[in-house]
């Protein structure tokens, strides 16, 4: 409270005595936004990162993620509610509140074929940075020489290999 531009007290009642009957009061109640704090909360897969951790009642927050290699950003977490896809979100504060990035890690197929005079194992779907294995056996009379890639560059002449996925 604030009489004539002086605080005279910061209880939300305040008693006065009129002291003089002359005397004028001006009385003004005066109020301060309600300050709040945003959580990043940590996700695997990728960073965050928040423009105010602490701000006023009503101030615009905005969170930008960006997904490691081998992730892709899926969507934002407030509060325990999906909120948005985009990987920068910006929000209306009005209390505090945690949000979190969630970040998915990609997978990749690893398609093999056969040029007809054996069998192949191994193929399927492969999560970012796992390790495959796959194996060639030859039909009775044959035997294994090599695997290509789809350029037809040779890539390994062990009949079984194990190599990381990276795409």
């Amino acid at each position: 409270w604030t009489n004539n531009d002086a605080e005279v007290t910061s209880d939300k009642t305040y008693t006065f005595t009129i002291n003089n009957e002359n005397a004028d009061y001006s009385f003004v109640a005066e109020y301060e936004r309600n300050t709040y704090k945003v959580t990043l909360e940590d996700s695997a897969g990728g960073q965050a990162t928040i423009d105010k951790p602490t701000c006023l009642y009503e101030d615009q927050v905005t969170v930008a993620a960006a997904a490691d290699t081998g992730y892709t950003f899926v969507n934002w977490v407030q509060d325990g509610q999906v909120v948005s896809s985009d990987p920068t979100y910006t929000f209306t504060v009005t209390k505090d509140t945690t949000v979190k990035p969630v970040f998915s890690i990609n997978s990749y197929t690893i398609s093999l074929s056969s040029d007809g005079n054996g069998s192949v194992e191994g193929a399927g779907d492969y999560n970012y940075s796992s390790t495959a294995t796959v194996t060639a056996s030859p039909n009775t009379g044959y035997y294994f020489v090599n695997w290509t890639d789809e350029n037809g560059n040779e890539v390994n002449t062990s009949a079984t290999f194990s190599f990381t996925v990276y795409g």
